[in-house]
């Protein structure tokens, strides 16, 4: 290709230029008698108008209104304009959100049904798992560090429990945490504390001086004042979450078979690549 041509293809003024008559043929093509409508409805005039209120807090304008209506016509022309490019084939973008719009479809009208009372039980005891108030635990803990010589650190958990045996609580080190942890989840105390810790504090008696306990952070002697074991909510309690719960489960369940009636009216033709000489 001659340099001078090879410049006037590649310059993005020669892409507009074309894209321009381009688009000059399809409105000639369309420049007929019978004008093509685009129509606003009622129903999305309202639309429009929540939207508007939901972004502002406040209703709009009847200026305001036919602002809006005005952008979403021009929008819709935008859109039919770029189907008639051919702008919305093999677009990845484009495919996803069609997608995710059916997806969205199929969501809402999965959950248009509502659970007997009976098909709620049954869920709630199926899944009872999910709707448990997690063990928790008061205690408070002294810490002591273990950042010593051995002997030392060793004579200082001996000085402790010698304290504890004439009924006075130990004294440690100064740590950045709290002295009394009040209703504490057994599984934050395991992320705060370390596993090990949190598994102790199951076991040890109450109202009583414990330890010492190993932390991630050291030693610890610990004193348990109350524990309350992970029992379940009351269905009665959480309703409408279980409602919620099941709706999706029934929404995943509708999603599938709708999926595989569609699979089947379609002939799904794969053209593997041919196989290489290594196998793959």
């Amino acid at each position: 290709m001659p340099t001078m041509l090879r410049k006037i293809v590649t310059e993005p003024l020669t892409h507009f230029l074309v894209l321009a008559i381009v688009i000059v043929m399809i409105a000639k093509e369309e420049a007929q008698p019978e004008t093509q409508n685009i129509l606003v409805s009622e129903g999305r005039i309202e639309q429009l108008r929540n939207d508007f209120a939901r972004r502002n807090e406040r209703q709009p304008t009847m200026e305001e209104l036919e602002i809006s209506i005005e952008s979403f016509a021009l929008n819709q022309v935008y859109l039919h304009q770029a189907r008639k490019l051919g702008l919305d084939q093999n677009d990845k973008v484009v495919e996803r959100r069609l997608r995710q719009k059916m997806e969205y479809l199929l969501d809402e009208m999965a959950t248009l049904s509502t659970p007997t009372e009976e098909q709620l039980s049954l869920f709630y005891q199926q899944n009872i798992e999910r709707y448990q108030n997690k063990a928790q635990v008061t205690f408070a803990q002294v810490y002591i560090s273990d950042d010593r010589p051995e002997a030392e650190f060793t004579q200082l958990l001996a000085t402790q429990k010698t304290r504890i045996e004439q009924g006075e609580a130990p004294q440690g080190d100064p740590i950045l945490l709290p002295s009394d942890y009040q209703d504490a989840p057994i599984d934050f105390i395991g992320k705060e504390f370390g596993l090990y810790f949190a598994d102790q504090l199951k076991q040890l008696p109450i109202d009583t001086w414990s330890g010492p306990v190993t932390s991630s952070y050291g030693q610890h002697f610990v004193k348990i004042q109350q524990r309350q074991p992970q029992t379940a909510i009351p269905l009665s309690q959480i309703k409408r979450k279980v409602t919620l719960d099941w709706q999706y489960q029934q929404a995943q369940v509708f999603k599938k078979a709708y999926e595989q009636t569609m699979l089947q009216q379609y002939e799904i033709e794969v053209q593997w690549p041919e196989a290489r000489g290594d196998g793959s």
